[in-house]
């Protein structure tokens, strides 16, 4: 029978069962339950290197502190970690129990073609000894070679050689478990959120913004001071083990700034052009009003001695 011109077939309707999100952490937590239970049962049943401690050192989550990023190719970046914390990792896994070879040999024709190709790629191995047993794990790193911005030759051969190698390392513990979690992308940082080093809630964030307006500094100060106490760059950097301390230094200068005592509008104004730090105004303003009008009116005087100097310096300067 044919379909009548014009008209469409009838849509299946699929209903879709919504679920809150305790339901779904349940039904997490019982996929996660079932996935321990068969691992044990595989532990078990095949034979292992590694001891259970050892195993549950490199199954758990690389922390987030430790994870850092770098910006790669056509503007991307990438999570990745210090060769430092892998080598801690494997020193903890195996007992010290462990060497690295590089396959590679940095001959004259090694440098030849990687200096060609502009890259360095070497062959090393990681070897695991165990009592009797001893394992090789071999797998290759690479590095690009970083030449001067003006081409007139290489930033440092040497470093880069030590960049493939280090990669090389890592790539090789990769195999057994180290930072595993990091490069295959299964970083679950919805898990971390109670982390101390988590990054701050928007509630936090907003906090300090708020905390930074009323005490007159803004945004630009409110990031002045994470950079002198912390060196973050952004907001979005901030931990959320410093958020009390943060606050603490902020509301520190509210507090500075509701005690701040009135002052003439001028007098203001020529410690603004002046550029007298806070604490500074405030001190200066109180010690001359304590003098009555006459200090008041000395106060004024001093400063525009002052500025008349500036601007005497500026003029005899060419501004």
């Amino acid at each position: 029978m044919k379909k009548a011109e014009g008209t469409e077939s009838p849509q299946k309707v699929v209903l879709v069962e919504k679920k809150d999100s305790n339901t779904i952490n349940k039904e997490l937590a019982v996929e996660s339950q079932d996935r321990r239970s068969l691992e044990a049962e595989l532990y078990k049943k095949v034979p292992q290197m590694f001891s259970e401690a050892q195993r549950r050192l490199v199954l758990n989550e690389t922390p987030r502190y430790v994870i850092k990023q770098r910006k790669g190719k056509d503007g991307m970046y990438f999570d990745y970690v210090d060769t430092g914390y892998v080598i801690e990792q494997l020193n903890l896994l195996t007992g010290y129990q462990w060497d690295f070879r590089l396959v590679t040999k940095p001959d004259a024709d090694f440098f030849r073609l990687s200096i060609e190709i502009k890259q360095f790629i070497v062959v090393g191995e990681i070897t695991l000894h165990s009592g009797r047993k001893v394992r090789v794990i071999q797998d290759a790193g690479r590095a690009d070679i970083k030449q001067k911005k003006d081409g007139s030759g290489y930033l440092d051969i040497g470093n880069d050689l030590k960049s493939a190698i280090s990669d090389c390392i890592k790539r090789c513990a990769r195999q057994l478990g180290v930072a595993l979690d990091v490069y295959s992308g299964a970083v679950r940082r919805a898990q971390d959120e109670n982390h101390p080093e988590h990054p701050l809630t928007e509630g936090q964030r907003k906090r300090l913004e708020a905390l930074a307006n009323e005490a007159g500094i803004g945004h630009s100060g409110l990031k002045k001071i994470i950079a002198e106490l912390f060196d973050y760059s952004s907001t979005t950097d901030i931990q959320r083990r410093h958020f009390e301390m943060i606050q603490q230094r902020v509301s520190l200068l509210v507090s500075e700034r509701l005690a701040e005592p009135e002052m003439p509008e001028e007098i203001k104004q020529g410690f603004d052009i002046l550029g007298t730090p806070k604490a500074k105004r405030i001190a200066t303003y109180s010690a001359y009003k304590s003098k009555g009008a006459e200090g008041l009116k000395e106060l004024r005087k001093k400063m525009n001695a002052e500025l008349d100097k500036r601007i005497t310096e500026a003029k005899n300067n060419g501004v």
